[in-house]
This record gives structure tokens, C-alpha cells and sequence, in this order.
């Protein structure tokens, strides 16, 4: 193993809205093209149950897992920003 990858149906009244709950490359193993393949190996297994969309959640500073996913096509939907606050912000 190298990883973990955990989808499912999302939250919500549309049962073929589907969410990568979590996915994980060891961070040894990362660069290899095992992200690429978890993700559409996810997209595969979404479709043969029923799913017509795979969403999911990325942190705005992880640039290269936001490039990877672009390259497969996902597109940015919402974005949350925040600021700390108190001596330090």
C-alpha cells in the first residue's frame, strides 16, 4: 500500500453526488502518479454506482494536489477564506 482513498455518496438529497471523503499519498511515494491513478481509479468506481459527479475538498496551499486535480478536469466551486485575529493577526 501507498495510500488510502475513501469515497462515497455525498451528504444530501442527490444520491448521484458523490465526495472523495479522504485520499492520502504517502508522502514518500508522492510524485510517482499514484494520486492520478487513486482519483481516477474513484471517478471509475463513482460511475459503476451510479454517480454523475465527484466532488471534493482541498486545501488552498496544497498548490500541487490543486494541480493534479485540475489536470483531471475538476473545477473550483466554492472558496473560504479566513484570517486569524487577536495579537498575532
Amino acid at each position: 500500500p501507498v495510500g488510502y482513498l475513501w469515497v462515497g455518496p455525498a451528504d444530501g438529497d442527490d444520491p448521484g453526488a458523490w465526495w472523495v471523503w479522504d485520499v492520502l499519498v504517502d508522502e514518500d511515494r508522492r510524485g510517482e502518479g499514484h494520486g492520478r491513478a487513486a482519483m481516477l481509479l474513484a471517478e471509475d468506481y463513482a460511475t459503476s454506482h451510479g454517480a454523475h459527479t465527484l466532488g471534493l475538498s482541498v486545501f488552498g496551499f496544497n498548490e500541487a494536489a490543486r494541480r493534479l486535480y485540475e489536470s483531471l478536469g475538476y473545477a473550483t466551486t466554492t472558496v473560504k477564506m479566513s484570517k486569524p485575529l487577536g495579537p498575532t493577526g
